[in-house]
């Protein structure tokens, strides 16, 4: 449950806050470059951008659609598969809770050295 957002007064009967409102990669683009709906066709900036960025982001269907743009929709799960995912998906093994990894075994000369444990 570590690193996902928990309402820690689920026992006063209040809804956990919500998460903000961040702006879809695109939309975030689109308004860097001055844009509105009606304008998005126009724009050879966002179009680049678009093919740039069309199997690694959301971007509108109609606008891929009025472009001639297809996606790869096998590139993403490729990406997925190479990067772990934030939502716990990590390759890193994890002990469970209240066990601790056994630690190497050293000869009693090395410890007394080491200063002990």
């Amino acid at each position: 449950m570590n690193g996902r957002h928990r309402n820690l007064g689920w026992s006063s009967g209040q809804f956990a806050a919500a998460p903000p409102d961040i702006p879809p990669a695109f939309e975030r683009r689109a308004h860097e470059l001055g844009l509105t709906a009606p304008t998005y066709v126009e724009s050879g900036e966002l179009r680049r951008w678009c093919q740039d960025n069309r199997n690694n982001y959301y971007i509108p269907e109609w606008l891929l659609k009025t472009w001639g743009i297809s996606v790869n929709s096998d590139a993403m799960r490729e990406r997925e598969r190479a990067q772990p995912s934030i939502r716990g998906g990590s390759t890193v093994p994890r002990w469970p809770r209240g066990h601790q990894r056994a630690r190497p075994v050293q000869p009693i000369g090395q410890r007394q050295a080491a200063g002990g444990w």
